[in-house]
């Protein structure tokens, strides 16, 4: 079993050497392009050049490339920035056909189907007939494309491609690494005041919607500042999954660096929905004992440093004072706070009065109006989303939908948990792993309280993730076993220079 493991390892080496130079090289190399105007046409040709060359040699690291393209919406960039076609920036996932190939037809192994499957196929069964029953059927199909392409797909795709806890591993660094150049963009953009430039598409800056608050916000690849710190919130998590695990003093101090990055990008967003859920993550790290009280020490610490270096974020959060008491007259509460309950509020009646299968996937936005204007706290003319993942999947899915779609979600965070466990002293680091992405999952559904559900493919990447951490669990675990079942006990082997009774 030793040798069979250090043969695997002997042979992976290579592969963590060009993993090391792919991601270094493409560290600086957006940065600097962005800083220096770099043709995009330049950079394209780089990188596919580089993606032939990655290929070539290990079609799995595709799975890295793809997980990259993904986290760091390049792929929207590049549509919406560059005019890249939709149809060659959206066939950027099937890159993941060349490890898909590789693990089915060359190794012979078997397609993976996690336990959540059933459940997110039960979802898209609701989706199909909540669309037949919509009012819009046109743009009710359009969002269920778009969760067969980034959600099922995706999904399929991920878990199939990632069977080692090593890949996996690599996948946490590129996530890690994919937030902290968009921080460090974020960072650059800040001090040098260059709001004028969008640094190829990756540094977008917009206000409150509101215009209550004046200073901008910074939005990384995305439109929405929220967005942005959701997405930047996730990554946390991690950072602790790769520090518990103790890999080497390098790894621990590069995570760190890392998670400054990423926490100032988020404080620069000004978003109080990420802080409320980092918060309540640390909760339940706190409750779960992931950490103890001695850490939070230093988290507090951290956390004064942030505000220092970001005074407008503490200002920003001094808002939620008024939340208690927002519905009461002579509150001075900030509109977004008002327009986003009355949204919440918008949602929950709906869900009421179509409680089976709702109204249709993204239908909820053509009935906020005549809904909103029942109670009137702040209702604006247009049409606006739930803002609330719990309350937007009820209002357009109803009570089945939501069943599968929290259910797919549940059964991850249950297998996870149960991996953690099962491995915390046997095989600590992939418990760690699997611990951060299980609260990677939490601080996304922490998140959600303030956010509907938009760029989903987030979500099903973190749930995909921790599939594969399950499935690479499940399979160690049991060759371990069966290794230690072939091996003869110590009594039972001959004593070599003895003769037999």
């Amino acid at each position: 079993m030793i040798n069979q493991i250090d043969r695997v390892a002997a042979h992976e080496r290579p592969a963590a050497a060009l993993l090391f130079f792919v991601t270094l090289l493409l560290v600086a190399l957006l940065p600097a392009a962005a800083v220096f105007d770099v043709p995009m046409a330049v950079l394209a040709g780089v990188a596919g050049i580089l993606g032939i060359v990655v290929l070539a040699l290990r079609p799995d690291v595709a799975t890295l490339i793809v997980v990259a393209i993904v986290y760091s919406n390049a792929a929207v960039v590049a549509v919406r920035v560059h005019d890249v076609p939709f149809t060659l920036a959206a066939g950027s996932s099937f890159l993941l056909a060349a490890p898909l190939a590789y693990f089915l037809l060359v190794r012979r192994e078997r397609l993976i189907i996690p336990p959540a499957v059933p459940w997110i196929l039960g979802y898209l069964v609701v989706l199909l007939v909540s669309t037949m029953l919509s009012r819009d059927s046109g743009s009710a199909s359009q969002a269920v494309g778009t969760f067969v392409g980034e959600g099922l797909m995706l999904y399929l795709l991920i878990v199939n491609s990632v069977r080692t806890e090593r890949m996996t591993l690599a996948i946490v660094c590129v996530l890690l690494a994919v937030g902290t150049v968009l921080g460090v963009l974020s960072l650059h953009q800040e001090i040098t005041q260059n709001f004028s430039n969008d640094y190829l598409g990756f540094a977008h800056i917009g206000g409150d919607p509101t215009g209550e608050v004046a200073e901008s916000r910074t939005a990384g690849p995305f439109d929405g500042a929220n967005r942005y710190a959701q997405i930047l919130v996730l990554l946390l998590p991690l950072v602790f999954a790769i520090v518990w695990g103790r890999y080497s003093r390098r790894a621990t101090l590069l995570a760190i660096g890392s998670g400054v990055m990423i926490s100032i990008a988020m404080a620069l967003t000004l978003s109080r929905g990420a802080a409320v859920g980092f918060a309540l993550v640390l909760a339940v790290m706190l409750v779960l004992r992931y950490i103890k009280l001695r850490h939070m020490a230093v988290l507090i610490v951290a956390v004064v440093a942030l505000l220092f270096v970001v005074p407008q974020f503490g200002t920003r959060l001094e808002s939620l004072d008024s939340l208690p008491g927002v519905a009461g007259e002579g509150v001075e509460a900030d509109g977004s706070i008002r327009s986003r309950i009355t949204e919440m509020i918008a949602a929950a009646l709906v869900f009421v009065d179509h409680p089976i299968i709702g109204v249709g996937p993204n239908q909820f936005p053509t009935y906020y109006i005549a809904y909103a204007e029942e109670f009137g706290l702040h209702v604006r003319t247009e049409d606006r989303e739930a803002h609330n993942l719990y309350l937007g999947i009820a209002a357009e899915t109803g009570i089945f939908g939501s069943f599968f779609f929290f259910g797919a979600i549940a059964v991850t965070i249950r297998d996870l948990a149960r991996t953690r466990s099962r491995l915390i002293h046997v095989r600590p680091r992939l418990a760690h792993l699997a611990a951060g992405l299980m609260l990677a999952i939490v601080a996304y559904l922490t998140t959600g309280i303030f956010l509907h559900l938009a760029f989903e493919r987030y979500l099903w990447l973190m749930l995909a993730l921790g599939a594969a951490v399950v499935t690479v669990a499940s399979h160690t675990l049991a060759a371990e076993d069966h290794a230690a079942d072939i091996t003869p006990d110590a009594a039972e082997l001959p004593t070599l220079g003895r003769p037999p009774a």
